[in-house]
């Protein structure tokens, strides 16, 4: 079951996870910190699954396509947004058509 409260942080650094976390708590969201595109995975196919996911574009073991993918082959697909540090627009336009 969808938790509605529940949102899922894809990042290998603190940075921007922690800032994240903290102001999606403040609006009453859950967050939960994995570090990796495996790690999202499991928690993806879970009985209880988060309502979004966050991801960074570059994970250890994959990227936000990775992770895009997981979400969306889960048992229940959820959205996913990808965070960016740096402004690069051919990402940008990457992340829209997928």
């Amino acid at each position: 079951m969808k938790d509605r409260n529940a949102v899922l942080l894809v990042f290998e650094q603190d940075e921007p996870s922690v800032d994240l976390s903290k102001l999606l708590e403040v609006q009453g969201l859950k967050a939960r910190l994995v570090r990796s595109v495996a790690e999202a995975r499991g928690i993806l196919e879970q009985k209880a699954f988060p309502a979004a996911v966050f991801s960074a574009t570059a994970l250890g073991d994959g990227t936000w396509a990775d992770v895009l993918f997981s979400a969306t082959r889960a048992r229940n697909p959820v959205p996913v947004i990808v965070v960016s540090q740096n402004a690069n627009i051919k990402l940008h336009i990457s992340a829209l058509e997928n």
